[in-house]
């Protein structure tokens, strides 16, 4: 039997009812066609997944009754930080999507030198509205209840100064033949991958210059919506949960 999951922006307690709003009313009432007593599941960042059963519909509204709370069994052992450079086209709704079912707790759009996207800083309000919504469907179909924090673009030597926790890689394939599991376990990483072009020399010199650890994923070279997955999914099996 599927599982319907939904995030709610809220504070959520046992034995109330909830009025969902009007674009979730549509989506149960219309398109899923869910009925009165329906078991549904809310999730609203807290460490918690409610149970609740659809309590009332009419055509443009629907109120829900929440039955009991369970603290999160699946909360990511590791904290990661995926930071990525800006990806063209759906790349990065793409990236979000995986890095969120794949467990990442912070991501962080960056400019570079080679950055392909220029004009994001112009939409930055409407990009992390969509960004934020990709997060939290990616959260409701793989069962988490943390939606992960984006962090608005920005510059990538700005964010590397500010920068300065847990153990911290750069994906440089040239530079090192340093892999994952060389690593000493930890429980925080940050993961900084390049856009399509590869970083600039500079860039990398000036990551090394902050103690990032360059790591090199074997000898395919991948494309940069796949090398910040693959290596989520690595330390994931390695350190983590997987």
């Amino acid at each position: 039997m599927r599982k319907y999951r939904f995030y709610i922006a809220g504070s959520l307690t046992i034995d109330t009812e909830v009025n969902l709003d009007a674009d979730l009313s549509h989506y149960i009432n219309r398109v899923l066609r869910l009925n009165v007593g329906d078991e549904i599941f809310l999730f609203n960042n807290t460490n918690c997944e409610y149970q609740a059963f659809v309590r009332t519909t009419t055509r443009n509204a629907c109120s829900v009754y929440i039955t009991a709370k369970q603290e999160d069994a699946v909360k990511p052992i590791l904290e990661i930080t995926l930071a990525q450079v800006l990806a063209k086209g759906d790349k990065m709704d793409l990236i979000i999507q995986k890095a969120t079912e794949l467990g990442v707790s912070t991501i962080v759009p960056l400019y570079s030198e080679r950055t392909v996207i220029r004009n994001v800083a112009d939409r930055v309000e409407n990009k992390m509205e969509h960004w934020q919504k990709v997060a939290i469907a990616a959260c409701s179909q793989s069962w988490r209840n943390n939606v992960p924090s984006i962090e608005a673009p920005q510059n990538l030597k700005t964010w590397l100064a500010d920068h300065s926790q847990g153990c911290n890689l750069i994906l440089s394939p040239s530079n090192t033949a340093q892999r994952l599991r060389d690593l000493t376990p930890a429980t925080k990483f940050t993961i900084l991958i390049g856009p399509e072009g590869g970083f600039a020399p500079e860039e990398i010199s000036e990551a090394l210059k902050y103690n990032f650890i360059p790591i090199n994923l074997g000898p395919r070279i991948l494309r940069t919506e796949t090398a910040g997955l693959a290596s989520i999914a690595a330390l994931q099996a390695l350190y983590g949960d997987i």
